[in-house]
């Protein structure tokens, strides 16, 4: 579809149907989820929220931009900082590539939100409908699910919801979000997703009760067993190994949910392979900084 083709009945409905905004109440506090880029209205949206006492936690996301080489998680922290935002509100994440891996790699610090009670709300450009989506695919138990959508700048151009049409770039960006997330809901490798009440919830109407059930279970029995763990090798860098048989019941636990999870089609795992083989080195890497934190003088965890 050319833009020249499209009638104003057209651009409004296409400007809905990818309009993330559903703002978090301004009543209580959230955890604000900064999605990658290399423009700066994000960190000043959450130094704002954290000034008025509306966002402890902030989650700052993004690896290598393409465009000019800054480390874009690197990037906001340092606007965070700047702004006064201390470094114990914020939790940067810059290894990612990709939307989808802005919350793959992040979901040790989105978990850590919801443990403290804290909805998720996801920053992005107005119109970045697949933030919203592949923050509900990964984390369906976060909602409802708030979102504060802002107007980017493209080629000196800032891209608005009454613009876009007569912009290339907005254009051309709009356009794809429209039809690139219907197709990846439809394909099954997004969950569907719908803004109501003021939030984004999961599509019961699209989306099967057995199978949303499913995922929903097996996402709250891995953030358990996620935190049982980091609970052990909290008690161990206190000084209280874990005996035995605790250690064969999380052992156990993680057999079992491996054989339970919902299955991954095939193709949808060679298509993610590269991501979480990523999100694997990533969750390695910190798992080896907790276990060098816990060994005790004489211990060794790992084995030999």
């Amino acid at each position: 579809m050319a833009d020249g083709e499209l009638t104003g009945a057209q651009i409004a409905a296409l400007t809905a149907s990818v309009d993330i905004d559903a703002p978090p109440p301004d009543t209580g506090p959230s955890a604000l989820v900064l999605f990658g880029t290399n423009q700066a209205a994000p960190a000043r949206i959450a130094a704002d929220r954290y000034h008025r006492g509306l966002a402890p936690l902030i989650i700052a996301t993004g690896g290598i931009n393409r465009h000019n080489g800054i480390v874009e998680g690197r990037e906001f922290a340092s606007q965070l900082a700047a702004a006064g935002v201390p470094g114990s509100a914020i939790r940067v994440e810059d290894q990612s590539e990709d939307t989808w891996q802005n919350v793959e790699l992040s979901l040790p610090y989105l978990r850590e939100a919801l443990a403290m009670g804290l909805p998720l709300v996801a920053v992005s450009k107005w119109y970045h409908l697949r933030a919203v989506y592949c923050l509900h695919t990964q984390l369906p138990q976060a909602v409802p699910l708030h979102a504060i959508g802002w107007e980017p700048v493209y080629s000196g151009t800032l891209v608005t919801r009454d613009n876009w049409p007569s912009s290339p770039d907005g254009s051309r960006r709009v356009i794809r979000e429209s039809r690139e997330v219907p197709r990846r809901v439809t394909e099954g490798s997004y969950l569907p997703a719908v803004k109501k009440d003021g939030a984004w919830t999961l599509s019961h109407a699209r989306l099967s009760h057995g199978r949303c059930q499913a995922h929903w279970r097996s996402a709250a029995e891995r953030s358990g067993l996620e935190a049982a763990l980091d609970q052990r090798l909290d008690a161990t860098a206190r000084g209280c190994l874990p005996a035995p048989e605790d250690l064969r019941t999380l052992q156990d636990e993680i057999t079992r949910q491996r054989l339970t999870q919902p299955p991954v089609p095939d193709w949808y795992y060679r298509l993610r392979r590269a991501s979480y083989e990523t999100s694997m080195r990533a969750a390695a890497d910190r798992l080896a900084q907790r276990l060098d934190a816990a060994e005790s003088p004489g211990t060794s965890l790992r084995g030999k």
